[in-house]
């Protein structure tokens, strides 16, 4: 899958632990969040393995919006790595419902002046400056568009207190609203004033 291969789970304790794990991560989303999805023909499947090639823990792959597959192995930041590659799912079902949204151009106006994406230096990276000028939770956020988003997604889910970077009028605040309130145009089940999980943290 996109060029990883994986190795397959055998131990059925480690298999239901992590299905267990599976369950309350995916409860932590609204009711009817993932039926959207697939009753707009873009289902997922989770797949559980062993490990994956590249030395990565997840792996989401939407080149067939019919057949999108997650791929996740068990490590030690596993509900974090799953909302992470959830959202990726959920960009492609924006992407595709959205049409013609152009997400990337999108978060240009949520980024530095003038700043492009690949930029592999700890500029702008929370823990690197002031939370006035954090606009990065971590630098892996800075490879591209999806990633920037997904970290920040997959943070206000997995995060069980806040950073001062989500404080209000900071860049990733900024971020986060933005990136909730996409999510909440496109999916016809979220109204726009209620507060949802990911919104925990955001001012």
């Amino acid at each position: 899958m996109n060029g990883y291969t994986r190795k397959i789970i055998e131990d059925d304790n480690e298999i239901n632990k992590y299905l267990i794990e599976i369950d309350k991560a995916l409860a932590k989303y609204p009711e009817g969040f993932f039926k959207e999805m697939k009753n707009f023909n873009m289902p997922a499947t989770i797949y559980l393995v062993k490990s994956i090639s590249g030395n990565v823990s997840g792996v989401t792959d939407a080149h067939i919006k019919t057949n999108i597959i997650i791929m996740i192995e068990p490590s030690l930041l596993f509900e974090y790595v799953l909302h992470h590659e959830i959202m990726h799912y959920i960009d492609s079902y924006i992407s595709v419902k959205g049409y013609p949204i152009d997400i990337n151009k999108s978060m240009n106006e949520v980024n530095p002046d003038g700043f492009i994406y690949g930029d592999e230096s700890n500029d702008y990276v929370y823990n690197f400056t002031d939370v006035k000028n954090a606009y990065f939770v971590s630098k892996y956020g800075k490879t591209n568009y999806l990633e920037d988003r997904a970290v920040i997604f997959a943070e206000l889910m997995f995060r069980t207190y806040t950073k001062d970077c989500y404080a209000k009028n900071t860049p990733i605040n900024k971020k986060a609203n933005f990136i909730s309130s996409q999510i909440k145009e496109h999916f016809s089940i979220l109204k726009s004033t209620e507060k949802y999980y990911w919104d925990r943290f955001i001012k």
